[in-house]
């Protein structure tokens, strides 16, 4: 399934939640709120799954600007960058809806960071960054898993 087409279904999901506890609430029936209950872990766990496949693909371009700053081919690297920094900014909207924006806030300042290394063609910096990088893209993952930590 495209993010885009999980993004509607989501959205969608997050819609019917709010008309089935306005339901629930109003005509008082415990299979509603079972419902919405249901509604509500499957929204969360098809967020979570979402975000965790676009992360997971942040890091594979991540990975290959790396790989290319390594060999010493700074162009491709440059042309890695700037495709991840344009992935990066398209989902935007989407990520400031669903986490919190200290958090974007800082894997954008990582990014960019990246980005001015790679300009720079600094290896030993755009690695540290990186894996900084990777760091935040690996807590925003978790921020979205559907755990007893995120839930108390």
């Amino acid at each position: 399934m495209k993010l885009r087409t999980a993004r509607r279904l989501s959205l969608l999901l997050y819609f019917l939640l709010i008309i089935t506890a306005l339901a629930a609430v109003t005509l008082r029936r415990p299979a509603l709120s079972w419902l919405m209950l249901v509604l509500l872990v499957a929204v969360s766990l098809l967020n979570g799954a979402c975000l965790t496949r676009r992360c997971d693909g942040w890091k594979a371009q991540l990975d290959a600007v790396t790989a290319a700053a390594g060999r010493d081919d700074w162009d491709t690297a440059q042309q890695e960058m700037a495709a991840l920094r344009g992935s990066w900014q398209q989902r935007q909207g989407y990520l400031h809806i669903i986490l919190q924006h200290e958090e974007i806030n800082e894997a954008d300042t990582l990014l960019h960071q990246c980005a001015l290394y790679a300009a720079q063609q600094d290896a030993g910096q755009l690695s540290d960054a990186a894996v900084q990088l990777a760091l935040q893209l690996d807590r925003l993952m978790e921020m979205e898993q559907l755990s007893i930590k995120n839930v108390l």
